[in-house]
């Protein structure tokens, strides 16, 4: 109990560091060449604000690129181009040859530290004016002129722009006399106009956004100077976001920028990634050190796309199990006399489960309203959900060592098989909810989510043993002993319960996964869909093979009247029993009975 109430402390300690759709990703000295920072579903009208502070690069010389990448497709699967450019980095290859033969779309943001810029290179038709802003003020001001000017009220998360009056279309430019910040307006691009190819020119950089004198070796600007602003390619697109470096740490450098979904073809799901391309290049080796400030929200809406519908869809589900736990219940209370005890643990689960669900629709709704969770809520859910697992496997462990239905006590292989499998599905339960608390980005984040894959596997492994040793205690005891009968009922019983573990671990695990990498990123709730309405069938079909009530025949258990009428069918003739019968004590009571008619 000790144990579990500093497991549960721990939890809880890590549930409330998290900021859920308003992410905070430190990392210190990282030597990765890729790693996904954020993953979120757009539609029209998402923001995607991303602020860099404290950004320190371990190298002598600046010979590669490192930046991130922001690529578009349709559903949850890997990225073609991940997979194809294993050993090359991202920043510095060929952007056409990333995007040939896969629906993606892809923005490079490159650190260029000796013009102090993150230069933009754009590829894929679905992004090449995908509107960016230099800072989140930028974005709001000029939001708020395009409202002033069609007389919209403001509102706190922005609705769709059009086309024909793209806030891009208004950028801050350098005066060359004074060298001060001001602000000129753009004519906008034609929907007629001719993109230019925006593949990486001989130096690196898109053509339309030249960085100058790229041999110069010195800062562009000392600091404390006034900020660079974003540079504008020939049609007017953000292609350069000033990279600042720090007045109190020249090695130190922090940059923003902000990303608004106006169009109806920029929808999708959208996964940020950051590349180090030093780790690709064996004699130059260089660590980073950032903090990342991410936040990302639809409209009204800090959820992503595919998780919108999650509130409603947990509480009519918790709604279903708190249902189904009633019927149980009554079902208990009207056929007590039948009852066992594991019949109450099954009841437990399903109560757990229902406020497990509850809670977790509360959760996505202050997440989709706040963009973090409510402190309290979330604890309460993450124990509901411990616990939940362990019921879950502590019942079909009971079930399948045939505790109460076919034998009284367990015996030492079956206290074996809890030993094992109990702490390891407390150790999957706690690894999944530390993946589901920790950043994306984190170092330990891809560690922990190999370690709940793995645990999770040997426990739905480890579950099988005990009823396969039941089935075949069961054939055994069938041919050697005189109640086949009853045994071949409890044999197909099992045999049943098998098939249904199988198929319940099949559709939660395998089903899920693929359904969420194939279906499109707005239709992602259907995994939870499918995985609650698997265990919701699971629990009734188990509660139905294992209902109480002597109608029940796999229940039954043999009397001493039910093994002398077996006795009596298999025992043979011979010259000494010739003529004498055996009188059981279910014929007597028959005599009894009609002799009181």
């Amino acid at each position: 109990m000790y144990l579990l109430g500093r497991l549960i402390l721990l939890l809880a300690t890590i549930i409330l560091g998290a900021d859920s759709r308003k992410h905070t990703i430190s990392l210190l000295e990282d030597n990765r060449d890729h790693f996904a920072l954020s993953t979120f579903g757009y539609y029209r009208g998402g923001v995607l604000n991303i602020s860099i502070s404290h950004f320190q690069l371990n190298v002598k010389e600046f010979k590669h690129f490192v930046g991130f990448t922001l690529d578009k497709t349709n559903s949850g699967g890997t990225s073609n181009y991940l997979e194809k450019k294993e050993s090359v980095c991202l920043l510095e290859a060929s952007s056409s040859s990333l995007t040939k033969g896969a629906s993606v779309s892809i923005v490079k943001f490159l650190f260029d530290f000796h013009e102090e810029m993150v230069f933009i290179e754009r590829d894929g038709d679905d992004l090449l004016d995908l509107q960016m802003f230099i800072n989140e003020n930028d974005f709001n001001d000029q939001m708020a002129v395009f409202k002033h000017s069609e007389g919209l009220k403001p509102s706190k998360r922005e609705a769709t722009v059009p086309e024909s009056v793209s806030p891009s279309n208004v950028a801050e430019t350098t005066d060359p006399v004074t060298d001060a910040p001001k602000t000129t307006t753009t004519k906008a691009a034609s929907s007629k106009t001719t993109v230019p190819n925006s593949s990486a020119s001989d130096t690196g950089y898109p053509p339309n956004c030249p960085p100058g004198n790229p041999t110069r070796q010195t800062p562009s600007r000392l600091p404390g100077s006034p900020p660079l602003v974003g540079r504008l390619d020939s049609s007017a697109r953000l292609c350069g976001i000033p990279l600042l470096r720090e007045a109190t740490n020249d090695s130190s450098w922090n940059t923003e920028f902000l990303i608004y979904i106006d169009r109806a073809v920029e929808v999708g799901l959208y996964s940020l990634y950051f590349h180090n391309c030093y780790a690709t290049d064996a004699t130059a080796t260089a660590t980073v050190s950032f903090n990342a400030d991410i936040v990302e929200y639809n409209v009204d809406n800090y959820l992503s796309a595919g998780e919108m519908p999650l509130p409603v869809l947990f509480s009519l589900l918790a709604s279903l199990f708190f249902t189904a736990a009633c019927v149980w219940l009554y079902y208990l209370r009207k056929h007590r006399d039948d009852v066992f005890k594991i019949h109450y643990l099954m009841l437990l689960l399903v109560f757990i489960k229902s406020l497990s669900l509850l809670f977790h629709a509360i959760n996505y709704h202050f997440i989709a309203v706040d963009g973090s969770p409510i402190e309290a809520f979330a604890v309460l859910y993450y124990i509901t959900h411990l616990l939940k697992g362990a019921l879950l496997f502590i019942t079909i462990l009971l079930i399948g060592t045939g505790w109460y239905f076919v034998k009284s006590i367990l015996s030492k292989k079956d206290k074996k098989i809890f030993l094992v499998v109990i702490p390891l599905q407390v150790l999957a339960n706690a690894a999944q909810i530390v993946m589901e608390s920790t950043e994306q980005g984190n170092q330990h984040y891809s560690w922990w989510r190999q370690l709940f894959i793995l645990v999770d596997l040997l426990c739905c492994g480890a579950i099988m043993f005990p009823v396969v040793w039941s089935i075949r205690h069961l054939q055994e005891a069938s041919g050697t002993d005189g109640k086949a009968a009853i045994n071949l009922a409890k044999l197909k019983l099992f045999q049943h319960f098998y098939v249904m573990v199988v198929a319940y671990i099949y559709f939660t695990r395998i089903v899920v996964f693929l359904l969420n990498i194939t279906v499109p990123f707005q239709f992602v709730w259907i995994d939870e869909l499918f995985r609650e309405t698997a265990t919701l069938a699971f629990f009734v079909l188990t509660a139905y093979k294992f209902r109480p009530g002597s109608s029940n025949p796999y229940l039954q258990v043999p009397t001493d009247d039910y093994e002398e009428e077996e006795m009596e069918e298999v025992t043979t003739t011979t010259g000494i029993t010739e003529g004498v019968s055996k009188v059981s004590g279910v014929a007597r009571q028959r005599e009894q009975g009609l002799a009181a008619v």
